[in-house]
C-alpha cells in the first residue's frame, strides 16, 4: 500500500515540486522494505522533473541521494534500480520535458495515461519502462506566424534569471590516480640462497650468466 500510495502521490503531483508531497516521500526513501523505496524514489523524480535548484534548493539534495543509492554496492538491488530509473526520469528528453496528464486547453492526454499505467507494470516485464515516454510532454517555446510558419527571427522577453533555468552540471567521471609501482622488496635469506647457488654451480662447472663488458 506504501508503494502504491507513494506512486499515486508522484502522478497526482508529476512536475509540480510539491513541497506537501516532499515531506510524505522523504521518510519513504528509508523505509525498511525495499520495494517501497523504490516507489518513493520514482515518485520524487516524478515531482521534480524539470524543477531547478533555484526553484527547489531540496532538488540537489534529492539528485546527490540517486547518486548515492545507485553507486552503492550494499544498497538493496530493488532500490538502486529505483535509483538508476529515478534519475532518468529526472534528467528526461535532456531535461527539456515534463509528465503531463493534460493539454494545454486541459483536455486528458490519452496516450499519456495509457503510458503511465504500462509504466506501473515494469516490473512484470521491464521493457514496459520506456512506455513513460507518452506521459512526457516538451517544454519549448514555438513561435509562429499567421501562416503557422516559423519566423526567421523573432524576440521575447525573460524577466526570470539565468539561474531559474540553469541546467544542473553534468556527472563527472571520477578519475581513479594510477598505482604506483612498488618495488618488490627481495629478503636477506633469499640472496643468500641465491649466492650458494651461484658458488655451487661454479664448483660443478655449470653455466652461469657472466656480465659482458665493452
Amino acid at each position: 500500500m506504501r508503494y502504491g500510495a507513494a506512486l499515486g502521490l508522484g502522478i497526482g503531483c508529476a512536475g509540480t515540486g510539491s513541497q506537501d508531497a516532499l515531506r510524505i516521500l522523504a521518510p519513504l526513501t528509508k523505509d525498511k522494505v525495499d520495494f517501497v523505496r523504490q516507489g518513493a524514489l520514482i515518485a520524487l523524480a516524478m515531482i521534480f522533473i524539470q524543477v531547478t535548484d533555484v526553484q527547489e534548493p531540496k532538488v540537489s539534495t534529492i539528485r546527490k541521494l540517486f547518486e548515492k543509492m545507485i553507486g552503492n554496492k550494499y544498497e538493496d538491488i530493488l532500490s538502486r534500480v529505483g535509483a538508476i530509473i529515478s534519475n532518468g526520469i529526472i534528467n528526461a528528453a535532456g531535461r527539456n520535458s515534463t509528465i503531463s496528464m493534460t493539454t494545454h486547453d486541459g483536455n486528458l492526454r490519452q496516450n499519456a495515461v495509457v503510458g503511465l499505467v504500462l509504466f506501473l507494470q515494469h516490473w512484470y516485464w521491464y521493457p514496459m519502462l520506456n512506455f513513460l515516454t507518452l506521459a512526457l510532454t516538451p517544454t519549448t517555446y514555438i513561435a509562429v506566424n499567421h501562416k503557422l510558419k516559423v519566423p526567421k527571427s523573432f524576440n521575447f522577453t525573460v524577466k526570470a534569471t539565468p539561474s531559474t533555468y540553469r541546467y544542473p552540471e553534468l556527472l563527472k567521471k571520477k578519475e581513479e590516480k594510477a598505482k604506483e609501482k612498488v618495488e618488490t622488496a627481495v629478503l636477506s635469506t633469499t640472496a643468500k640462497v641465491k649466492a650458494r647457488n651461484d658458488r655451487k654451480a661454479k664448483a660443478e662447472g655449470g653455466d652461469v650468466e657472466m656480465s659482458v663488458i665493452d
